[in-house]
């Protein structure tokens, strides 16, 4: 079954709109069906479909973005989740194994995305390490959020390869970790 994003359409709501996660997972992202509306510019709705969807996250080209990184040409991923029922199956991986080449086709001005994961979601942090995001050491503790977050990015190459090999140091004192993606030679 190949897996791939797609810009969020209207087509895509009756699926999203039955979207669950187990318990455990939904303190540490948001379901598509409690999305603000209208969103604001900047914020680009992506679907993870595989026949129908089975994912959904969201890309910020606005000024949050300066939260994670100084980088002028980056954007931040943020709400990734798999529903419950799909989880298992490569979804995730396949997703942002192909977020690269998603960026560069549909924001080529973009070179890096950014996001935070709580340290305390073993699964999530695992999928980021696995696809080659690469943990930053910076934390981020908002007053909003109970959690501390750690920043990490992807960096994005024409390869096989989407992300730079870099290994991903852990902060057992802090409760979320930051990855960043760049593109590499």
């Amino acid at each position: 079954m190949t897996t791939k994003l797609e810009p969020l359409r209207e087509a895509h709501w009756p699926v999203l709109n039955t979207f669950t996660l187990p318990f455990e997972q939904e303190k540490y992202t948001t379901l598509p069906i409690d999305l603000e509306s209208p969103l604001t510019d900047g914020i680009h709705p992506i679907v993870i479909v595989a026949e129908e969807p089975v994912g959904f996250f969201l890309l910020h080209d606005t000024e949050r973005v300066a939260s994670y990184t100084a980088a002028d040409d980056a954007l931040l991923l943020s709400m990734f989740s798999i529903t419950h029922s799909a989880q298992g199956n490569g979804h995730a991986k396949a997703a942002l194994r192909q977020l690269p080449t998603y960026v560069r086709a549909h924001f080529p001005h973009k070179h890096e995305v950014v996001l935070s994961v709580n340290l305390k979601n073993e699964a999530a942090f695992s999928l980021y390490q696995t696809v080659g995001f690469v943990d930053t050491g910076r934390s981020n503790r908002w007053p909003h959020r109970s959690a501390t977050h750690h920043v990490a990015s992807g960096i994005s190459s024409p390869g096989n390869n989407p992300y730079t090999a870099v290994s991903v140091s852990r902060n057992p004192s802090a409760d979320k970790s930051s990855f960043r993606s760049i593109p590499s030679n």
